[in-house]
């Protein structure tokens, strides 16, 4: 059985960054890609977990994200709001981490919930293995 400690602290941990379009509204969908390559699906090979998600950089005050992953059958997964991704979080596991991810092929999809400008978050989401981009 695969543990917590396990999880954090897997020796092929993966870093990724996802960034985002600014909105065209509140509550709007809009799709984020990788950083390097621009993909926007991403496979995912065999079951994962991601260990951690953090903003880059930290929204500015007023402003509020939500963040999923949505499958190709239009599941949406609710993965946090941005004010649980904050830079200064210093313990040794953020709240509902590790998230275990199944098998298959997955967007990430950002709303913005808050804030009088349209603005694009991006994060770093550190999985435990790598996937296939």
């Amino acid at each position: 059985m695969v543990t917590v400690d396990d999880i954090i602290n897997s020796p092929t941990k993966f870093q990724q960054q996802i960034n985002f379009a600014p909105p065209t509204g509140l509550n709007i969908d809009t799709t984020g890609s990788d950083a390097l390559t621009g993909i926007t699906n991403f496979v995912v090979a065999q079951p994962n977990f991601i260990v951690d998600i953090l903003n880059s950089p930290d929204p500015a005050a007023g402003l509020n994200y939500q963040l999923f992953t949505k499958r190709s059958d239009n599941t949406k997964r609710f993965a946090g709001v941005s004010q649980n991704f904050l830079q200064a979080f210093n313990g040794r596991i953020r709240p509902r981490f590790p998230a275990h991810v199944a098998a298959g092929t997955l967007l990430w999809i950002e709303d913005q919930i808050l804030g009088a400008t349209m603005t694009a978050q991006n994060y770093v989401v550190t999985w435990a293995t790598p996937l296939l981009v």
